[in-house]
């Protein structure tokens, strides 16, 4: 999986092989819970801020997911004028922004993990004011901070998380294809690791016939 600079690699270890005369096969997992897609609480920014385990599980069940097309360029930012464009249907409880990254999540690890848009503070602080309902925030890249604007980045996850006595979680590095779609309830699923700033999770887009 493609890994955000700086993050420790995946390990991935065998503890028990059945070709090895073991009864069973089993293996150690070492990964940073930051690595692959994961989503943020606000403890990631804020020392006294929520883990993931303080949440109930219904925290991360949304009945009004919007898809906001926002495509972007290598290492370009999402603005305020960017957001400010935007028609507000209804109100949702999470937002995936959809940059178009994501096409290169499988094949170009290298352009994924270095080049990709990211989230302006005033874009954030956008977002949280046109959808006082957003309860979490997605995008189809990395992160919502690119590595080489660090001051940007903090200033982003600290808004999002928390800014104003609000935080909305931060869901980074999901995958959303080239063509239209659009979901009807999303639920995350995160590892319930106790006292962690963040969590890997699994992100399910749920369609109603």
């Amino acid at each position: 999986i493609p890994l955000y600079p700086g993050t420790p690699p995946v390990k991935i270890q065998p503890v028990k092989e059945i070709r090895n005369g073991d009864s069973c096969n089993t293996y150690k997992v070492e990964m940073s819970n930051h690595a692959g897609t994961h989503i943020d609480a606000p403890k990631h920014f804020y020392k006294d801020g929520k883990a993931i385990d303080d949440f109930e599980i219904t925290s991360f069940v949304f009945k009004n997911p919007l898809i906001i097309d926002c495509p972007k360029k290598d290492k370009e930012a999402i603005l305020l004028e960017d957001i400010e464009s935007i028609s507000i249907p209804f109100l949702p409880d999470i937002v995936l922004l959809k940059t178009g990254f994501s096409k290169y999540r499988h094949n170009d690890h290298e352009k994924y993990s270095n080049d990709n848009p990211y989230l302006s503070p005033t874009g954030a602080r956008r977002l949280k004011r046109a959808f006082p309902s957003m309860r979490a925030l997605a995008v189809d890249c990395i992160s919502v901070a690119n590595h080489k604007r660090k001051d940007y980045g903090r200033e982003t996850h600290m808004v999002l998380l928390g800014e104003e006595g609000k935080g909305v979680f931060i869901i980074e590095d999901i995958f959303l294809p080239d063509e239209d779609i659009t979901f009807d309830e999303i639920i995350i699923a995160p590892l319930f690791l106790k006292e962690c700033d963040s969590a890997p999770c699994t992100v399910i887009g749920i369609f109603h016939d």
